[in-house]
């Protein structure tokens, strides 16, 4: 009994026995600097902490426990938890270097950027299914108004950051895989065809990889005054990026098309009242007519065939109902799947 009781007593020393405290200090693989505010997680447990400005952190946890160390721009690491740990990061891949940028004559990775420049990347044009690769910026960009001309193949109208001309254009400047597009002169495609055509339309949008938009000074500064309305860089799909193996696309595209709107007719017994009103409308216009040989109708004559021969050959075209009332827009329209 004793021997139990002692055990009963020794079972809660054992288990708090297995919880230890660690300590340890962060440091940078290449400058041996230390690293403040790096993460540290107990893996599989939401208890963490973090590092001091000397980069030494302390945590108490269990024995043989796993501890993560994360930082912005390092590798994120697994380390088994010991008595004074000196963890070391090195450099990981970060998110912004591996987006470049296409800023008029180079490429630079966006963490280098100094002005507002926003990239559309490829996964997010294919999520966006249109005709024009101006469609391609609505709602895409903050600050960029797509507006469409109601003409069919008429011009799309972009403005970056509003109007930046009282009297001058609003459409910025074009520039595909660095060859530059005037919007007004590359786009008389149809001189005599009303309004300007857009100067994209040779583009198909399947076609494009990527869209950088410059917003600001950085337009002008290399592109002079024709950037003044900002630039849109639209870079094409081109080969041997795949290290020279093939890569096949196939986009489908399903429609079904339907009928908004149908005209306001009549049914079949509004047709034939109609047509009756019609010739009883002509007889009299025939038989009031002053230039009439015998006279016209004054209503003083009696209406008969001697009097007014017209009546002979008169007769209504629905004397009784036919019986028929067919909506010919519903029976001739249907779904239109393409």
């Amino acid at each position: 009994m004793r021997k139990l009781v002692l055990l009963i007593m020794l079972l809660p020393l054992s288990f708090f026995a297995q919880e230890v405290t660690i300590n340890g200090t962060v440091y940078e693989s290449e400058t041996t600097e230390v690293i403040p505010g790096v993460s540290v997680l107990v893996k599989g447990t939401k208890k963490g902490t973090s590092t001091d400005f000397d980069g030494k952190f302390q945590i108490k946890i269990n024995k043989n426990q796993i501890l993560i160390f994360s930082y912005l721009g390092k590798k994120t690491i697994e380390l088994k938890a010991i008595p004074g740990m000196k963890v070391y990061m090195e450099e990981g891949l970060n998110q912004l270097k591996e987006i470049v940028v296409s800023v008029g004559y180079f490429d630079v990775n966006k963490k280098d950027l100094s002005g507002s420049i926003a990239q559309i990347d490829k996964k997010s044009l294919e999520k966006v299914r249109t005709t024009t690769v101006e469609q391609l910026l609505q709602g895409q960009v903050a600050g960029v108004v797509v507006s469409e001309s109601g003409e069919p193949g008429g011009g799309i109208g972009i403005s970056i950051r509003g109007t930046n001309s009282i009297l001058g254009g609003t459409q910025p400047l074009y520039v595909v895989d660095g060859v530059p597009l005037d919007p007004i002169s590359d786009a008389q495609g149809n001189d005599s065809s009303g309004q300007q055509q857009t100067s994209l339309s040779f583009i198909n949008p399947n076609d494009v990889e990527k869209i950088e938009i410059l917003k600001d000074a950085a337009a002008t500064a290399i592109y002079g005054a024709r950037g003044a309305n900002g630039v849109v860089l639209i870079t094409t799909k081109s080969g041997g990026k795949d290290g020279g193996k093939d890569n096949i696309t196939v986009t489908v595209d399903n429609f079904v098309t339907n009928v908004i709107q149908t005209l306001g007719v009549m049914d079949g017994p509004q047709f034939e009242n109609y047509m009756n009103q019609r010739v009883i409308n002509q007889l009299y216009v025939d038989i009031t007519d002053p230039a009439r040989a015998g006279g016209a109708f004054d209503g003083t004559q009696d209406l008969n065939a001697t009097n007014y021969p017209e009546l002979a050959t008169f007769a209504l075209p629905f004397q009784t109902t036919s019986g028929i009332n067919n909506n010919w827009q519903d029976l001739i329209y249907r779904p239109a799947v393409s």
